[in-house]
């Protein structure tokens, strides 16, 4: 299964306040890499969505769309178109 929602490798990224080149560095990848994922033309993985949410120590489930897990405080979940 893939998806094209490349917003969600940004989603974790930010959430998580990470640059390009940190979550780049925490997957072994290059910088270019993580910026061709977040481009919107690039078809992701599930596999790989699921990398990018464990380097970021976030949790995220897919239940027709992307979802980012929140703290209780900030919101249940967040929607990524």
């Amino acid at each position: 299964m893939t998806t094209t929602t490349n917003n969600i490798v940004r989603q974790c990224r930010t959430h998580a306040g990470l640059t390009q080149v940190e979550l780049a560095g925490r997957l072994g990848v290059k910088q270019q890499t993580i910026a061709q994922r977040e481009g919107e033309r690039y078809r992701l993985s599930v596999p790989w969505i699921m990398a990018v949410a464990d380097a970021c120590d976030v949790a995220i489930y897919y239940d027709g769309k992307w979802r980012l897990v929140l703290p209780p405080e900030a919101s249940n979940s967040v929607t990524l178109a």
